[in-house]
């Protein structure tokens, strides 16, 4: 009643119930711990064994601490069921017929964004599994018209054929050093969405199945016949890009570029866009002289500051409100789709090309295949958008500004130029009030820098436990030492051959007979002794075997000879005293 009673204020409160839990169990499994022994020792208990029971109740706590420890570390599965909170507002709102009363969602893909914001519910169904030599995002759509509330595209166009052996829909320049891969994409349900890596070049389908595109949002259709097929999976060949900073630094116009529809298309705003966007933008990017350095500048402007990740208190733009001018300025609160969307518009404001990708995120690698490829499972939580900026004669190049998310692409410099030198500079470009990032060899070593900190960090409760956990082991070794203890001593005391072997090994079976109860008291006699013992396990063994040792006390020259001769009654009795 307890437990339940905490989580439900955990759930339905700001409480955090994570450690009130662990105390909550830790102090019921003692008190179980104490009914059970007090039921053992009504029924099983005799009087001369009071110490096994006074033993007992101390290796008690230290097993329960054990135990507790060990789950603590151990990995914990995901939520099986969603946050309920979500839902129950949401359905109180659509009951009081509230605004955004319909916002509150399961995460996944889906084809309307014209009204961005708002909670919504994990959903853990996997979509499908993917075997890759690399991890990547898997594009399905990008939008191009940013309305204020959401994402639509700018005009309809019909889906064309497309060659599946030569896919042409977007490559990269000659400049960008880039390696042919191939992936297996196998579908956990027939889908007619197919996702793919950037720079796709060929998507292997059945043969009876034509492949349509819509050249303006870059959706593949699977199509049979007139009607679209849902397919269960599919082969596709792209190109993995490494971009070099220089490169990215040093692009200026091409013919691309020029052209005025493409230049209006991927930098339209609204009218209704509000002028601090614009002047924050500016003021993230004032040092930045070329466009890479503007979009690090404004990726790494959410990461420096109190930007916080949350799929659950996020608001929906009201009439009149901006979402982009909401998340940048007021609530600072939102998921991958408030991050992505902020920075396209940022970028757009600067004139520069950019636009909003939406697919899934590699997923969680869940087994290591033969050729060199890791499985991965995806599924609808993986569910993500991301930026993609256009760079003159490179092309459309990913950048990831959702705070938690790591762009899995890699950024490098050429260490052997001269370019380092400003490059290095470049790196110095910061947010207002930020932080001063470190300057890194590449993206991806940062990356990795990060992610090693962050997993470095151990808090001290972990260290408190784990070093409760070791005091639990250990005393856990000491107490039931009369399981184990034994052993050692039949082992060592049968390899000993000098004189003073059987004295030893007599004295040390007093004392486990006397751990497992049997305590002799003062005013008994080694021959009085041994008969009480004998009486206890049902034998003749402790008396002859004591009578062979005061033989021994009084006749040294006998020792080794008495010691062979009753090894058997010594073992058989160690044995005894601890079963």
């Amino acid at each position: 009643m307890t437990v339940i009673y905490i989580t439900v204020l955990d759930t339905f409160s700001p409480y955090d119930a994570k450690y009130a839990i662990i105390r909550v169990v830790t102090v019921g499994f003692i008190f179980i711990s104490l009914l059970a022994l007090e039921r053992i020792k009504i029924k099983e208990f005799h009087a001369h064994q009071k110490i096994i029971n006074k033993k007992l109740l101390i290796i008690v706590p230290f097993i329960v601490l054990l135990t507790t420890t060990i789950a603590y570390f151990l990995p914990k599965a995901s939520p099986q069921w969603p946050d309920p909170v979500p839902f129950l507002k949401g359905y109180a709102d659509r009951a009081a017929g509230r605004e955004g009363a319909s916002n509150i969602r399961k995460v996944g893909y889906g084809v309307n964004d014209s009204q961005l914001g708002g909670p919504f519910l994990a959903d853990a169904t996997v979509v499908f599994y993917a075997e890759a030599a690399e991890k990547h995002y898997w594009r399905i759509e990008t939008k191009d018209v940013y309305s204020g509330k959401g994402w639509e595209v700018s005009e309809k166009r019909n889906a064309v054929p497309v060659n599946k052996k030569e896919i042409n829909l977007f490559q990269y320049g000659e400049n960008v050093s880039a390696r042919s891969l191939t992936s297996h994409v196998e579908l956990v349900r027939p889908s007619i969405h197919l996702m793919y890596p950037l720079s796709i070049k060929a998507l292997k389908l059945n043969e009876e199945i034509t492949l349509k595109v819509n050249p303006l949002t870059e959706k593949f259709y699977p199509y049979r016949g007139e009607g679209m097929e849902e397919v269960s999976g599919y082969e596709v060949t792209y190109t993995y890009p490494s971009f070099q900073v220089e490169t990215l630094q040093g692009a200026a116009v091409d013919r691309i570029e020029g052209d005025p529809q493409f230049k209006k298309r991927y930098t339209q705003l609204p009218s209704s866009l509000p002028d601090r966007i614009r002047d924050l933008a500016r003021d993230i990017t004032k040092g930045a002289f070329n466009r890479y350095d503007q979009a690090k500048a404004i990726e790494r402007y959410f990461e420096v500051n109190p930007y916080a990740y949350d799929t659950q208190n996020v608001a929906v733009p009201g009439d009149g409100e901006d979402y982009v001018d909401q998340f940048l300025f007021e609530t600072k609160r939102g998921y991958c789709d408030n991050f992505s969307t902020s920075m396209v518009v940022m970028l757009r404001t600067l004139d520069i090309p950019a636009r909003w990708v939406k697919g899934y995120t590699y997923g969680k690698a869940v087994n290591t295949m033969y050729d060199g490829h890791t499985r991965y499972e995806i599924t609808q939580n993986d569910a993500h958008s991301w930026v993609e900026v256009y760079f003159p004669n490179v092309g459309w190049v990913p950048f990831e500004p959702t705070k938690s998310f790591n762009n899995p692409y890699e950024f490098t410099y050429n260490l052997s130029s001269n370019s380092n030198s400003s490059a290095g500079s470049n790196q110095e470009i910061q947010a207002p009030a930020a932080v001063k990032p470190e300057i890194k060899t590449s993206e991806k070593k940062e990356q990795t820098d990060t992610k090693t900190k962050e997993q470095a960090k151990i808090s001290w409760v972990d260290i408190l436990l784990l070093i409760l956990g070791l005091i639990g082991i250990i005393g856990l070794i000491y107490f039931i030492k009369n399981r184990w203890f034994y052993r050692f001593l039949i082992i060592m005391y049968k390899k000993r051959k000098d004189d003073k072997v059987f004295e030893d090994a007599y004295l040390s079976l007093l004392k486990q007979l006397e751990n497992h109860g049997l305590k002799r008291e003062k005013e008994l006699t080694l021959s009085q002794y041994a008969k009480y013992v004998d009486r206890y396990f049902e034998t003749r063994e402790m008396s002859a075997l004591t009578e062979r040792y005061e033989r021994v006390l009084y006749r040294k020259d006998e020792a080794k000879r008495q010691w062979v001769e009753s090894k058997e009654l010594w073992e058989n009795l160690i044995k005894k005293a601890s079963s």
